[in-house]
């Protein structure tokens, strides 16, 4: 069996080695690399198989991007959107919120700072009014 299989493996080789000889003869000039661009008849079977592999991978790819298309179209996804729209909205709101709170509480510290200036200042002229008598 080995020896069988070890024949005809050489004579595919030779067919394969007279095929190459051939070309470079009469394709030298042109290019002396074209015979590297033939596979042997024992790759067919393996080419052919991953092609099958390769189309079942594409229609396997090909329903997952619809089974996604789907999902996208539905009223799941589209409430789910919407939530998430939600939250972006809220926490944009909350930030300007923040802001505008933290700008009131700042004018409120410089009111009352301002208050307890014109206090002092009342406070002063009527010590000193006092004390002038």
């Amino acid at each position: 069996k080995k020896l069988a299989m070890l024949s005809s493996k050489l004579s595919i080789a030779e067919s394969y080695n007279d095929g190459v000889e051939e070309d470079n003869d009469v394709s030298s000039d042109r290019d002396p690399f074209s015979h590297l661009l033939r596979f042997p008849e024992e790759y067919a079977p393996v080419l052919h198989e991953l092609e099958g592999v390769q189309d079942a991978r594409r229609r396997l790819d090909q329903d997952r991007i619809d089974k996604n298309i789907v999902y996208l179209d539905s009223d799941t996804m589209k409430s789910a959107l919407l939530s998430i729209l939600k939250q972006v909205l809220i926490l944009g709101l909350n930030q300007d919120l923040s802001v505008n709170i933290k700008e009131r509480i700042e004018s409120d510290m410089l009111i009352d700072k301002l208050l307890s200036t014109r206090l002092d200042i009342v406070q002063r002229q009527l010590v000193s009014q006092v004390e002038a008598g």
